[in-house]
């Protein structure tokens, strides 16, 4: 069905109007009942202890940006095999979009079931808007894009856990980056 119809059909029936007055009431009702700053400062300690990073930042950065590549060429190639010849700079802000999504869920200890499902949304939204696509062949190509970077992460971190267990100097290499 519809989404639009069905919106029509609850705001005919004046169902969506009654369930969001009672629900501002209950926020009006909820917010009344603590102070502002008691508020500001519980959400203001609950940052300060979310945001403390231990890690260096220059190797934050690098992550990201490693795994920013890494989805710009699995998206390249996803866009590229679904519909032809594309612009390679599209594929540069759909390959930056989930890896910042990974960042902040990492960032705010969200679950990562969460943060998967908004990476996709958001990835499609992009590959819609760049690619100007309708909705199914963004959805096509979103899901190659999730398909390819699967498999091309499955087959990297295979040699590299090959490599890693080479005897000799490659294993000394990679127990010096831990």
């Amino acid at each position: 069905m519809n989404i639009s119809l069905i919106i029509s059909f609850l705001l005919e029936q004046r169902v969506l109007t009654s369930i969001i007055q009672i629900s501002s009431q209950l926020t009006t009702m909820t917010w009344g009942i603590t102070s502002w700053s008691a508020r500001l400062d519980v959400l203001g300690v609950y940052l300060v202890s979310i945001l403390q990073v231990t890690a260096n930042p220059l190797r934050v950065a690098g992550t990201v940006a490693s795994f920013a590549l890494f989805l710009t060429v699995t998206g390249h190639i996803a866009a590229r095999n679904v519909l032809g010849d594309v612009p390679i700079r599209n594929a540069f802000v759909v390959g930056a979009v989930p890896a910042l999504i990974a960042v902040l869920v990492t960032t705010f200890n969200i679950n990562s079931f969460i943060g998967l499902a908004a990476a996709i949304v958001f990835d499609w939204a992009v590959i819609r808007t760049l690619y100007e696509q309708s909705d199914a062949m963004s959805a096509y190509v979103t899901l190659i894009h999730f398909v390819v970077s699967v498999i091309l992460a499955a087959v990297l971190f295979g040699v590299l856990a090959l490599i890693g267990s080479l005897p000799g100097w490659c294993s000394d290499i990679f127990e010096s980056l831990r």
